[in-house]
């Protein structure tokens, strides 16, 4: 058996695309997915599974949420291993003081080779590290006023679904649980 972190994109932010996580629970339930436990109204979800993880996954995912809610969104199945590593390497310590503000971007593909960030005198004093599997990034003055420009996550040319760093570490406790 396999654990995984389920991560749906764009979900209950206002009032479009509203996905309860008690239906949430019940499409992975009915896709074979074991132990699920939810974390927020966000689309998180930790998972165990015998299944493969991956985009066959996510599509089935989409899929069963689709089915039960009437709702379309891009999901993200990242394994427990990948999803430990990638939030281990979270960057900018001592910079970055309020997690709410500091965001893993996860993606669902690898970047290879990973592009450049936006240039630091473009975006500051907001920082960006672009790795592999997910881009880091410091918004001191709040995520809303993020000076990172649309055209670098459009350019990224992978689906992109953020998290903070409160919110990917309660996820990494609940892998460990």
């Amino acid at each position: 058996m396999e654990r995984s972190v389920v991560l749906l994109r764009g979900i209950n932010v206002g009032r479009a695309k509203q996905v309860p996580m008690p239906a949430l629970t019940e499409a992975l339930e009915g896709l074979g997915y074991t132990r699920v436990r939810t974390h927020l109204r966000s689309g998180n979800a930790v998972v165990d599974h015998a299944r493969p993880a991956g985009r066959g996954a996510a599509v089935a995912i989409e899929d069963a949420v689709r089915l039960a809610t009437g709702v379309t969104a891009d999901v993200h199945v990242v394994g427990a291993d990948d999803f430990r590593a990638i939030a281990g390497a979270i960057p900018f310590p001592g910079v970055a003081d309020d997690p709410s503000r500091l965001l893993v971007s996860f993606l669902d593909r690898p970047l290879r080779p990973p592009p450049p960030p936006p240039s630091a005198a473009e975006i500051a004093p907001d920082l960006v590290r672009v790795a592999e599997r997910a881009v880091y990034s410091w918004h001191p003055d709040g995520v809303s006023r993020s000076r990172v420009p649309a055209a670098f996550w459009r350019g990224l040319g992978a689906s992109v679904t953020a998290r903070n760093a409160r919110t990917v570490a309660a996820l990494v406790a609940l892998l460990d649980g």
